[in-house]
């Protein structure tokens, strides 16, 4: 698996084969987060235009909305992160239990190339509310935008179908992985040490 537009678009076609090629040290983390700031810009370009002009009058204020632990990209990203990051720590622990250690970053990465599903669902409910067609059930809504929280009650059902659509597809990528290394634990270590 060369490239890096090769393990993201592996990511859609081929999860498992490219999160087993991470685990042995192809990818790196900064790939994919690369890809969820392009995908919340893509996303949110009016929003990202005002922080940018905030920048030009006060720069500390600016990132402090942007990145601090209630700013926009933040909330964006925050369900996704921690689903990654339990993930990595999964396919870190894993690969002591099956005598394969991984080592660290790689696992962070595999963790990290997780999102991947998750911000071409994102992007795809983007086009489809610039299309017109609004899909409040796709993650290019935070898990508790007005869709979860419409009439001033939390729809639990909402709630539920959200986390599920969002996560669905790289826990699954997830879960093949870390049985396919279990699996295969009698044979050549998964990364060198």
């Amino acid at each position: 698996m060369r490239g890096v537009l090769g393990r993201l678009g592996g990511m859609v076609v081929r999860p498992g084969r490219t999160l087993r090629a991470v685990l042995q040290g192809e990818g790196d983390g900064v790939e994919p987060l690369l890809l969820a700031l392009a995908t919340v810009a893509a996303l949110y370009p009016a929003t990202l235009t005002k922080y940018a002009l905030l920048w030009r009058v006060d720069p500390g204020m600016a990132f402090g909305k942007l990145f601090s632990s209630s700013g926009f990209v933040w909330a964006r990203l925050a369900n996704e992160g921690a689903f990654c990051g339990v993930a990595a720590l999964g396919f870190y622990v894993l690969g002591w239990m099956a005598r394969r250690p991984v080592r660290a970053w790689d696992a962070v990465s595999a963790g990290l190339y997780l999102y991947v599903p998750m911000a071409v669902l994102a992007l795809v409910g983007g086009l489809a509310t610039r299309a017109g067609a609004e899909v409040p059930w796709l993650p290019q809504h935070p898990v508790d935008g007005w869709w979860v929280l419409e009439g001033g009650r939390v729809h639990l059902d909402r709630f539920y179908l959200k986390l599920v659509v969002e996560m669905a597809w790289p826990a699954v990528a997830g879960l093949w992985t870390a049985w396919t290394v279990w699996r295969d634990r009698g044979t050549a270590p998964v990364a060198a040490q």
